[in-house]
């Protein structure tokens, strides 16, 4: 993952979802580890749409911080993002996704 201010962290996701009428309910945990070892804990709910297996789907959730560590100790806040998947190609295991969101958080001063 690519950051606004040019940081690159590596994301480690565990996901899991329920299909309901029209889509499906999701419930993501994300772990956001950066090059000095710190990280941001994250938990997203939401849903995802579109629902017809083959066809583009769109997803939205609302994200709050759970925990941070190193620079991110103490942290707090929410985060948005919106992803739209693409169906996979011959050969691929599944859809790709692509997607933007916005992390809104504070730190405590030290």
């Amino acid at each position: 993952m690519c950051l606004k201010k040019g940081e690159v962290a590596i994301v480690n996701q565990v996901a899991t979802s329920e299909t309901v009428k029209g889509g499906y309910s999701v419930l993501l945990y994300n772990t956001l580890t950066f090059p000095d070892g710190s990280a941001i804990i994250l938990r997203s709910r939401g849903a995802l749409g579109g629902g017809v297996p083959g066809s583009p789907a769109t997803a939205g959730w609302k994200t709050e911080i759970l925990k941070g560590t190193g620079r991110f100790e103490g942290i707090n806040g929410t985060a948005s993002a919106k992803s739209k998947f693409i169906p996979p190609e011959k050969g691929e295991p599944g859809p790709k996704a692509v997607g933007e969101g916005t992390i809104t958080y504070t730190l405590p001063s030290k």
